[in-house]
């Protein structure tokens, strides 16, 4: 938590006031969002791709595809 603090960093928790409506609404929504800055209305059809820390090479080029593709939309 003090890394949290130090960085300015938001925590949500699912079914709180703050945490992103549309997300509830997916098969298996995270329970906890760390967030910096804060959501505007602009944000109502954001993406977000989660990966892992330790992705292969084939995810890694995966993810830049489909991000690539999402920038281009």
């Amino acid at each position: 938590w003090e890394l949290v603090r130090k960085h300015g960093v938001t925590v949500l928790v699912r079914g709180e006031a703050g945490f992103p409506e549309r997300l509830e609404t997916i098969d298996d929504c995270p329970q906890l969002l760390y967030t910096r800055g804060a959501f505007t209305d602009a944000d109502r059809n954001a993406v977000g791709i989660v990966g892992s820390r330790n992705c292969t090479g084939y995810g890694r080029r995966v993810a830049e595809r489909i991000a690539a593709g999402l920038v281009r939309a």
